[in-house]
């Protein structure tokens, strides 16, 4: 498993829902967060190494 910690322009919950609708079809994606109270908006990913 990987985590990978990126900055964002992510900035409201509905840029949230379209991230949501992207990430979605890829089964390698076991979860993910955006903090939108952070600055810099991070995301958050668990991944499964293929």
């Amino acid at each position: 498993m990987s985590i990978y910690i990126l900055v964002s322009n992510i900035n409201t919950r509905e840029d949230a829902k379209q991230v949501e609708i992207q990430l979605k079809p890829y089964r390698e994606v076991l979860k993910w967060t955006i903090d939108l109270s952070d600055d810099e908006k991070v995301l958050r990913g668990r991944y499964r190494r293929t």
